[in-house]
């Protein structure tokens, strides 16, 4: 089985990232060391293991919405990683994966804190049938001798009180927070090729103008099962869109 390296920044790196993300939350670079370190620590553990922080780590910077923010049942935030072949090989070339936000599933009167698609959990890498097909798609990147970097356009997530695990839209000045970090965000990392997920993440990376090569998918979850099915020309298994993707990202990337 294969092994892998996770959230292993550079030291620049780290620095840059944090000074990124310290720009959104109500944290500090030690803290955020805190939390990767944690994540580090638990990635080959058996299962789910969760982990929280005060919702105080975020803020929003609308008044209304945050009254709304504080009566949620559930709130998500991801931080970006890094995920990569421990081979022996240094300095690989970054493919980043841009999805939309970091969806949760499960109430809790603090932060859940986690990365994008699960990837610090075992139970999800390898157990879960929608996350384990996430990290199917990741690791043919990883086997193609990449390391990929992770990342949501909007790093909070916050449950409608009034309908049970659906998004309550950020308020627009926070959507603004985000969308203004994500080109020094990227530029951290400075990414040879970027894969977005979903029509959301692919019109915002569309919009950025960021020179680097953008390559467009569907979400690999069931709910763009549609879509997958007029571009495969088959049924949208998830064997079938595994095998669809190892050909058609070994092709794109191949042609970097």
């Amino acid at each position: 089985m294969n092994r892998y390296l996770f959230s292993e920044f550079k030291t620049n790196e780290f620095q840059a990232l944090s000074h990124v993300v310290c720009s959104i939350f109500d944290t500090n670079p030690q803290e955020l060391h805190s939390l990767y370190n944690y994540l580090r620590g638990t990635f080959n553990s058996p299962g789910y293991t969760t982990h929280t922080i005060s919702r105080s780590f975020f803020e929003s910077q609308d008044e209304f919405f945050q009254k709304l923010y504080c009566q949620s049942p559930a709130i998500g935030v991801d931080l970006p990683s890094l995920l990569e072949q421990d081979n022996g090989t240094l300095d690989k070339v970054t493919v980043a994966v841009v999805g939309q936000d970091p969806k949760r599933n499960e109430s809790n009167q603090e932060i859940l804190v986690g990365t994008p698609y699960g990837l610090h959990l075992k139970g999800c890498r390898e157990e879960y049938f929608r996350t384990k097909l996430y990290f199917e798609f990741i690791k043919v990147i990883c086997e193609l001798g990449y390391r990929v970097y992770l990342t949501d356009i909007f790093k909070v997530w916050v449950c409608d009180v009034n309908r049970k695990y659906q998004a309550l839209k950020l308020s627009l000045k926070d959507q603004e927070r985000f969308l203004k970090i994500l080109k020094p965000e990227l530029e951290v990392v400075q990414p040879n090729v970027i894969i977005t997920w979903g029509k959301v993440s692919g019109r915002i990376i569309g919009n950025l103008e960021l020179g680097i090569k953008h390559i467009e998918f569907p979400h690999p979850s069931g709910a763009a099962n549609h879509t997958w099915k007029s571009l495969i020309g088959q049924s949208p298994s998830q064997t079938n869109k595994i095998n669809f993707w190892k050909l058609e990202i070994a092709r794109l990337l191949e042609a970097q």
